[in-house]
């Protein structure tokens, strides 16, 4: 079975390259980068440095939107069931499939 974080950064990317295209999903891995020195293989450790960059760039929103996919993706990989909240919250979701895995 794949790491917790393996599974994570799989979804992101995933979602990324999905929604926005693999050009677009390398600009916002490049900027997480050169802006917040945190590399595409740390983003698990730095999720809210992620989810605040996309609020910046495409608004709160979209961010919903791009972190609900995220994390569907993420559950689905991981076999739990997945809730959907109206104020999703990707750090929050991702804490919650964390435990619900160690259980």
């Amino acid at each position: 079975m794949k790491e917790f974080n393996e599974v994570l950064l799989e979804s992101v990317n995933s979602t990324l390259t999905d929604l926005l295209g693999a050009e677009c999903r390398d600009i916002i891995f490049s900027h997480l980068q050169t802006r917040f020195s945190v590399p595409k293989e740390q983003l698990p450790a730095h999720l809210e440095v992620l989810s605040q960059d996309l609020k910046d760039i495409f608004g709160q929103q979209e961010t919903v939107a791009i972190s609900r996919v995220v994390a569907k993706r993420l559950y689905a990989a991981l076999q739990i069931e997945f809730v959907n909240h109206v104020d999703l919250d990707l750090v929050r979701c991702v804490n919650e499939a964390r435990a619900a895995r160690r259980e």
